[in-house]
C-alpha cells in the first residue's frame, strides 16, 4: 500500500514536472516569436503589408485594393504595439481607417502627396533627330508646354500617380504617353513617327497632314515641312513657296527674294537659319529658294508681334531649324529636277550625334530645259515713249504691251547652295551643333539691240556659320550660347558696247560691288519657375561691316565714283516674363534695350502678346510692341534684276535707324479639325528710305560722275499700313484644303517726294486670295493652288524743277490670278523610297506680270524713257524625282 502511493506520488511529481516545463517552453517560445515579430523591414506595396497583419495578429481589413497596392512601402515597423503602428502606417501613406464590427474599413485621406519632376525630349522615331517647340499638353488639359529648340521641356511640382501626355508636332503623327514612374533628374526620352509610314512595303499617309499649325502666340505660325514636295512648284521644290501660301505674304509676284510680309520689305525680315542671319534667300533672281527643302526640319512664322528674344528687323521673322542628320544609321537622299540636281548624306557620328552634308547645283549653264528657257524668255520688254525733263505724263494701258526690239538675248545662269552640319551631344543634357550654309549665283545676261551689245555680269551669294551650344542644367534650366557669321557679297557689272561706224565701237562699263559681313556673340537662357511661369534672358553682341564700291569706265578711261565701307556695334539684352495657361490666359511680356554705337543712343523696345481661352475652342490674341532697326536694303537702280539693291549702315542721318510700332487682334475658332483664324494689324513704321536721283543728267550719271556728283540723294519717310488676315482650313482626313484671304493697304510718305503728299507703296497690294488643297490616296498625292491678286500700284519718277519728285496715280498692273496642279507618286523598294511629281504651272495659260520700270536714255537736248516690262511664264511643266536609302 504505502509502496503503491510512493508509485503515485512519484508519478505525479514527474507529471507535473514535466507540465511545468512544458508551459516554461511555451511561454518562451511565445516571447521569441514575439520578439521577432518586434521589428522588421518591408520593401513591398502596402497591400502585402496589410496582409501580413492579418495573418499574424488576425486583422480583417477592407480597403480599394488598386489604390492601395500602388503605394510602396519601404521602411522598418515595429510591432509591439501593432494597432498603433498600424494608424502610423496608414495616415504617413494617405489613409485613415475606421474599426466596424471587428473590421478595419481603409479610406484615403487628402494629404500632401510626393512632389515629381519631369524632363523630357522630344525626337524623331526614325532618325534620332530632336524636333525643336513640340507641344507637349496633359489629356486634361491642365498642363502645357513647348519644347525648346533643343527639344527638351519640363513639368514641375507633380503629385499625380500617373501622367498622360499628348504629344504632337507639326507633320508627324500625335502620340499618348502614360507615365506611371518618375525618376527624378533622368532624362525621359519621347519618340514621335512621321505622318509617311512604312508597312509592308508600301507608303501609307496619316489621317491629319495638316500645312499649318496656328500657335497660341499672335502672330505666330508653323509649317509643314513635308508638304513643301505636294504643293506645285517651278522646277525646285521651295519652301519660301509654302510661307508664301499663307495669308499676309504676298504670293503674286512669284518671288522668293521679294517675301512681302504685311506690306514690309525684304530687308525687314529677319531670317534666321540655324540661329544666323540670312542677307540672301534666292537664286535666279528670285525664282528659286537658295534653302535646300532637303535640309529644312522646322519652320516658324512670325508675321508680326514678335516677342523680346528677336531683334534687328522691325516686320517679321523667319526661323528656320536645319536638320541634325541621322543619328541611327547612314542614309543617302538623292534627288533631280528641271533645274538642279541634290545630294544629301547622314551619318551616325560616335553613338553621340550626327554629320549631315547636302549639296545642290543647278546645271543650267550646260543644258537649258524648256522650263528655263520659259522662265526668262520674256525678261525683257520694251515700249519707247518721249518726254521732256520738266514735263508731265500718264501711263496709259496701251503703253505697256509693246513688243521687244531685242534682236538676240542669252541668259546663262547658274546657282550652287552647300549645307553641312555636325551634332553630338556630350552628355544627355549638353548639345553642340556646327551648322555652315553657302549660296552662290552666277547669273550672265548678254543682249544685241541694233547692233549695240550689252551685257550684264551678276556675282552673289550668302555664307553662314554658326556654333550653338545648349544645355539642360536641371528642370528648370537651359542655357544656349551662340558664336556666329554671316557674309553676303553682290558684285554687279555692267557692259556697253555701241557701234560708231562698222569698224569702231565705244564701250561703257559700270562695277558695282556691296558686301555684307555680321559677326554675333548670343547668350539666351530660359528659367522655368513653374509650369504656368517662366522667365527669358539674354544678351547679344552684333557688329556688321558694310562695303560699298562704284566703279565705272569709258573706253580706257577709269575712275572710282564711291567707295565707302561702315561698322557699326550694337548690344542688345533682354528679358521676358511667359505665363502660360494659366487661368484661361497666355501673357508674355518682355522689354529688349539696344545700344547702337553709331548713333551713341539706347533704343527700348517694349513686347507684349496675349491669348485668352474663351474655352476649349475658340480664343483671343492681341499683341503691341515697338521694334528697331539699324540696317537698310535701298533700291538704287533695276528693279527687274535687284542687282542695285544695296545694304547700307544706317547713321541717323541719311541712312535713319527704322522704327516700327505694330498692334494686332484678332482670333482663333478650332474644332473638329476646322480652323478660323483673324488678325487685324496697323503698322506705323518710320525710317524708310529711297534712293532718287536727278533722271535729266543721267547722261552725266553714267559716263562722267558718281551718283552723289549729280545731286542724287537719300530720302526718309514713312510708312502706314493696315490689313486683315484670314485663313480658314479643314482636314477631312486624307483632303486638306486651306483658304487665306488678305486685304491690305501700304501708304508712304517722303518731305520732298510727290510734294509731301502720301502715295501708295510699290507693295500695296489691296486684295489677295489664295485656295488650296492636297489630297491623299493609297501612294499618290494630288494638289491644287489657285492665286489672285490686285494688281500692284506703281509710282513712277521723273525730274521736276524744284525738287525731285515722285509722279503718282492709280496707276497698276493688272490683276493677278493663275492655277496650278501637281501629282506625286510616293513609293517605298526594300531600302529604297522616294516620290516622283510633275507640276503643271499656270494652267489655263494667264498672261501676268510682274513688274514695270521705266528706264530713262538721255541725249544732249531731249529725255525719254523705256517702258520694262517682266512677263511671268505661261504655260509650264515641271518635273521631279527624290530616292532615299
Amino acid at each position: 500500500m504505502i509502496k503503491q502511493l510512493l508509485l503515485k506520488n512519484s508519478l505525479y511529481r514527474s507529471v507535473r514536472f514535466v507540465f511545468i516545463i512544458l508551459v516554461v517552453i511555451l511561454v518562451v517560445s511565445k516571447k521569441k516569436s514575439f520578439a521577432q515579430h518586434q521589428n522588421l523591414s518591408f520593401n513591398a506595396s502596402l497591400d502585402s503589408v496589410l496582409s501580413y497583419f492579418s495573418q499574424e495578429f488576425g486583422y480583417k481589413f477592407a480597403y480599394d485594393n488598386e489604390l492601395v497596392q500602388k503605394i510602396i512601402i519601404n521602411q522598418k515597423i515595429n510591432f509591439s504595439d501593432s494597432e498603433k503602428e498600424l494608424e502610423k502606417l496608414l495616415i504617413s501613406n494617405g489613409f485613415s481607417f475606421k474599426l466596424i464590427n471587428s473590421v478595419y474599413v481603409i479610406i484615403p485621406t487628402d494629404i500632401p502627396k510626393k512632389k515629381y519632376n519631369l524632363v523630357g525630349i522630344v525626337k524623331d522615331k526614325e532618325t534620332g533627330e530632336s524636333l525643336p517647340f513640340a507641344h507637349i499638353i496633359t489629356t486634361d488639359k491642365e498642363l502645357f508646354c513647348v519644347s525648346n529648340q533643343d527639344g527638351y521641356f519640363s513639368f514641375l511640382d507633380l503629385s499625380l500617380d500617373t501622367l498622360n501626355l499628348i504629344i504632337s508636332y507639326v507633320g508627324y503623327n500625335p502620340a499618348v504617353y502614360k507615365i506611371k514612374s518618375f525618376n527624378e533628374g533622368k532624362l525621359k526620352v519621347f519618340y514621335l513617327s512621321s505622318q509617311n509610314l512604312e508597312i509592308n512595303e508600301v507608303v501609307i499617309h496619316a489621317e491629319s497632314e495638316s500645312t499649318f499649325q496656328a500657335d497660341n502666340q499672335t502672330g505666330l505660325t508653323t509649317l509643314n515641312t513635308l508638304d513643301i514636295y505636294k504643293l506645285p512648284n517651278s522646277g525646285e521644290s521651295d519652301v519660301l513657296k509654302l510661307v508664301q501660301m499663307m495669308p499676309g505674304i504676298k504670293s503674286t509676284n512669284e518671288s522668293s527674294a521679294d517675301l512681302i510680309i504685311r506690306g514690309g520689305t525684304m530687308d525687314q525680315n529677319l531670317i534666321l537659319f540655324d540661329d544666323f542671319t540670312l542677307y540672301h534667300v534666292d537664286h535666279f533672281y528670285g525664282m528659286v529658294s537658295s534653302l535646300n527643302p532637303k535640309v529644312i526640319k522646322h519652320i516658324q512664322v512670325y508675321k508680326g508681334g514678335f516677342d523680346a528674344r528677336y531683334g534687328g528687323r522691325m516686320n517679321s521673322v523667319v526661323n528656320i531649324v536645319g536638320k541634325s542628320g541621322n543619328s541611327v544609321k547612314p542614309s543617302v537622299d538623292f534627288g533631280v529636277n528641271m533645274l538642279s540636281v541634290n545630294l544629301m548624306i547622314e551619318a551616325p557620328l560616335f553613338n553621340k550625334g550626327s554629320v549631315l552634308i547636302a549639296g545642290r547645283r543647278s546645271y543650267t549653264d550646260i543644258f537649258q530645259t524648256q522650263l528655263f528657257n520659259q522662265m526668262f524668255e520674256n525678261i525683257n520688254d520694251y515700249d519707247e515713249i518721249n518726254i521732256l525733263p520738266a514735263d508731265s505724263f500718264n501711263i496709259s494701258d496701251g503703253m505697256s504691251g509693246g513688243m521687244s526690239d531685242t534682236d538676240d538675248y542669252k541668259p546663262v545662269f547658274y546657282f550652287y547652295d552647300i549645307n553641312a552640319k555636325l551634332s553630338y551631344s556630350i552628355t544627355e543634357k549638353d548639345n553642340i551643333a556646327l551648322s555652315y550654309f553657302s549660296s552662290f549665283d552666277k547669273l550672265k545676261r548678254d543682249e544685241s539691240i541694233y547692233g549695240s551689245f550689252f551685257r550684264n555680269d551678276d556675282v552673289l551669294g550668302n555664307n553662314g556659320l554658326s556654333l550653338r551650344w545648349g544645355r539642360q542644367w536641371n528642370n528648370r534650366f537651359y542655357t544656349k550660347f551662340l558664336l556666329s557669321q554671316s557674309k553676303f557679297f553682290n558684285e554687279f557689272l555692267s557692259t556697253e558696247q555701241y557701234e560708231l561706224d562698222f569698224e569702231n565701237y565705244i564701250t561703257y562699263k559700270i562695277q558695282n560691288t556691296n558686301d555684307v559681313d555680321e559677326k554675333a556673340l548670343k547668350f539666351n537662357s530660359e528659367y522655368k519657375y513653374s509650369d504656368h511661369l517662366s522667365l527669358d534672358f539674354g544678351y547679344e553682341l552684333v557688329n556688321q561691316h558694310i562695303n560699298y564700291m562704284l566703279k565705272y569706265s569709258y573706253d580706257d578711261y577709269e575712275e572710282i565714283g564711291e567707295d565707302i565701307s561702315n561698322n557699326s556695334y550694337l548690344h542688345s539684352a533682354f528679358i521676358q516674363g511667359r505665363l502660360e495657361n494659366f487661368h484661361k490666359f497666355d501673357l508674355s511680356l518682355g522689354l529688349r534695350n539696344s545700344y547702337y554705337k553709331q548713333t551713341d543712343k539706347l533704343y527700348l523696345e517694349p513686347r507684349f502678346n496675349l491669348t485668352y481661352h474663351w474655352n476649349n475652342y475658340f480664343r483671343l490674341k492681341a499683341a503691341i510692341g515697338k521694334y528697331n532697326q539699324f540696317l537698310t536694303k535701298v533700291f538704287t537702280g533695276e528693279e527687274i534684276t535687284n542687282s542695285k539693291s544695296l545694304w547700307f549702315i544706317s547713321d541717323g542721318v541719311d541712312i535713319p535707324v527704322g522704327e516700327s510700332n505694330q498692334f494686332i487682334v484678332g482670333f482663333q475658332y478650332s474644332k473638329n479639325k476646322f480652323l478660323i483664324d483673324v488678325e487685324y494689324y496697323k503698322k506705323k513704321v518710320d525710317g524708310i528710305v529711297k534712293y532718287v536721283y536727278d533722271f535729266s543728267s543721267y547722261y552725266e550719271l553714267t559716263y562722267d560722275t558718281s551718283f552723289y556728283e549729280t545731286g542724287a540723294s537719300f530720302h526718309s519717310g514713312s510708312s502706314d499700313i493696315q490689313g486683315v488676315d484670314v485663313l480658314i482650313s479643314k482636314d477631312f482626313g486624307k483632303f486638306y484644303s486651306w483658304i487665306s484671304y488678305s486685304l491690305s493697304e501700304n501708304n508712304n510718305k517722303f518731305d520732298k517726294l510727290n510734294n509731301g503728299k502720301q502715295f501708295s507703296s510699290v507693295n500695296d497690294q489691296r486684295h489677295e486670295f489664295k485656295i488650296a488643297g492636297i489630297k491623299s490616296f493609297k501612294n499618290w498625292n494630288v494638289a491644287l493652288t489657285w492665286i489672285y491678286g490686285t494688281g500692284f500700284v506703281y509710282s513712277y519718277p521723273y525730274y521736276s524743277i524744284d525738287d525731285y519728285t515722285y509722279y503718282s496715280e492709280d496707276v497698276k498692273l493688272p490683276d493677278y490670278h493663275k492655277l496650278d496642279c501637281s501629282f506625286t507618286y510616293n513609293f517605298c523598294l526594300r531600302n529604297f523610297k522616294g516620290n516622283i511629281g510633275i507640276s503643271v504651272l499656270n494652267l489655263y495659260n494667264r498672261q501676268n506680270k510682274k513688274i514695270q520700270e521705266l528706264i530713262p536714255y538721255v541725249d544732249e537736248s531731249d529725255t525719254y524713257y523705256d517702258l520694262m516690262s517682266v512677263n511671268l511664264p505661261g504655260r509650264a511643266i515641271s518635273a521631279f524625282f527624290n530616292i532615299k536609302f
